[in-house]
């Protein structure tokens, strides 16, 4: 009985004390030697509120009435659930899967211009290369060839030279065995390989001299007959080399 009234005793001081300095006050607490006591608007004790609490805090001295209680700060605000994202967290998902989108796009897009550009040159190269194979082969023409073999066959002294041969009876065109120039090109010495000498007139690529100048020259020469006059033992059509 005599610990009952000593405690009663203490709750009626403590709660005079929460009374006068507390008074319309959110929260507040007041500490005795024995006997404590705390309200909050929040709640500020976790576990069975039955059991006793040990060594929390260290003891104070008891609060006499000069001594104004100081108000406990609730704590700060509890983190969000699990599961619950702040806006700067879900600004920076949507930004990476943006990002994320915008590489997928790109990268397919790019490879295939990538892959249509390597298309359009390889085909322009192979175009290009067809044309130069078909000027190549086109370089002797049926009617040069026509003539060549026409002329050929009005006389049996008439030659048709192989290219190579010529090269090989001028010495490669050297200067040394350069004669003169005519009309239309250079006049170079030559001995075929029976030693016989031979004038070789080379028709220059930049004279301007076509296939039809070219055929009526020939035309001319071989119809001619005279002591003073050389007599035309054959020409050589291969390419735009042209030589009389």
């Amino acid at each position: 009985n005599s610990s009952r009234r000593f405690t009663t005793s203490r709750l009626d001081s403590v709660l005079s004390v929460t009374l006068q300095y507390l008074g319309g006050r959110q929260g507040g607490r007041v500490l005795g030697v024995r006997c404590n006591m705390r309200y909050e608007m929040y709640p500020f004790f976790q576990g069975d509120p039955t059991l006793r609490i040990i060594n929390l805090a260290p003891e104070v001295p008891a609060i006499n009435n000069n001594t104004t209680p100081a108000t406990v700060q609730p704590p700060a605000a509890a983190p969000p659930p699990d599961g619950k994202a702040t806006v700067q967290e879900q600004n920076g998902r949507s930004s990476r899967k943006r990002a994320l989108l915008i590489i997928a796009v790109v990268a397919p897009l790019s490879s295939i211009l990538l892959c249509f550009i390597c298309s359009v040159v390889w085909m322009r190269r192979r175009r290009k290369g067809k044309a130069n194979l078909n000027n190549q082969a086109a370089t002797n023409r049926p009617e040069e060839d026509a003539l060549v073999w026409r002329l050929e066959e009005k006389s049996s002294e008439f030659t048709l030279f192989d290219f190579s041969e010529i090269l090989h009876a001028t010495h490669n065109f050297s200067k040394e065995n350069l004669l003169g120039r005519g009309g239309f090109g250079p006049v170079y010495k030559g001995q075929l390989p029976d030693e016989m000498e031979i004038a070789v007139k080379r028709l220059a690529s930049h004279s301007g001299q076509g296939f039809t100048e070219f055929k009526n020259e020939v035309e001319l020469i071989a119809k001619l007959q005279h002591n003073n006059l050389v007599k035309l033992l054959g020409c050589c059509i291969q390419g735009e080399e042209k030589v009389l």
